[in-house]
């Protein structure tokens, strides 16, 4: 049985502590099956310092200005040849040293993509997990109050072609718009694992959901033009429910 290559991808900008965290969460993985691609935006602390003394066990990295993450990530996915991705950006990191090894040693997937759990580590400190997303209910509905955690799910490569990459016309929503595109355009199949992926830090800059939904509600907009106002009212009341399920259902149990 031949084992998937994973190809891990990470972004960065100005955040050297993370940075390491991360590289060190890969690198101490158990499975070594996998490519690790560093894309840093052209930091002015010790980013890349740190990218040079790691340089040996990437398959590829560069430090130069870009546009954004979302540039970055477009730039990583140049260089995979993993059959699937993860983004683990600077500062999250694998929950432990087995994680690859228990999603893909002696398993040979043939679903589009496989999401886990998340684990949170909130401003209080206090550590929640996501709850596991069930296929099924994985549709484009489903994305207008919700989306896939990119730190914990693996795609397969093809999808990125397919799809052209990510968005780079939205600041904090281009990883929603693939999950959405490709469900809705590709009808892409879906495996879930109860398995704790990764450990996401408070802060990133998808945190606020005002601004997230509205970036939502912005491209949706340009999607689809025979909603009326009562649907519109209906998406947003969907979006705010499924924000407060998500949060609910964020818990300290397995």
């Amino acid at each position: 049985m031949t084992n998937s290559k994973v190809s891990i991808i990470t972004v960065n900008l100005n955040n050297a502590d993370g940075l390491i965290d991360t590289i060190r969460s890969v690198l101490s993985q158990t499975y070594n099956n996998y490519e690790f691609i560093i894309i840093d935006g052209g930091s002015n602390d010790e980013s890349k310092n740190i990218i040079e003394l790691y340089s040996g066990s990437f398959a590829y990295w560069c430090s130069e200005r870009d546009g954004g993450i979302y540039f970055g990530m477009n730039k990583g996915l140049e260089h995979v040849t993993g059959e699937y991705v993860i983004f683990l950006n600077s500062g999250d990191c694998f929950v432990n040293k087995n994680v690859l090894e228990k999603v893909f040693r002696n398993t040979n997937y043939t679903e589009d993509i496989i999401v886990g759990r998340q684990q949170y580590i909130l401003k209080s400190g206090r550590h929640s997990k996501s709850r596991r997303i069930n296929p099924d209910e994985v549709d484009s509905l489903f994305f207008w109050g919700n989306t896939l955690p990119h730190q914990c799910t693996f795609v397969k490569s093809v999808l990125f072609r397919k799809l052209g990459g990510y968005n780079t016309d939205y600041r904090i929503v281009s990883d929603w718009i693939f999950w959405y595109r490709a469900v809705r355009e590709l009808k892409v199949t879906i495996r879930s694992v109860n398995i704790l992926i990764s450990i996401m830090q408070p802060g990133g800059i998808s945190s606020s959901p005002e601004e997230y939904r509205s970036e939502v509600v912005h491209f949706l907009m340009s999607q689809i033009n025979d909603l009326t106002e009562r649907d519109w009212r209906e998406i947003i009341d969907r979006c705010h429910g499924s924000y407060q399920l998500t949060c609910a259902t964020r818990n300290g149990s397995g």
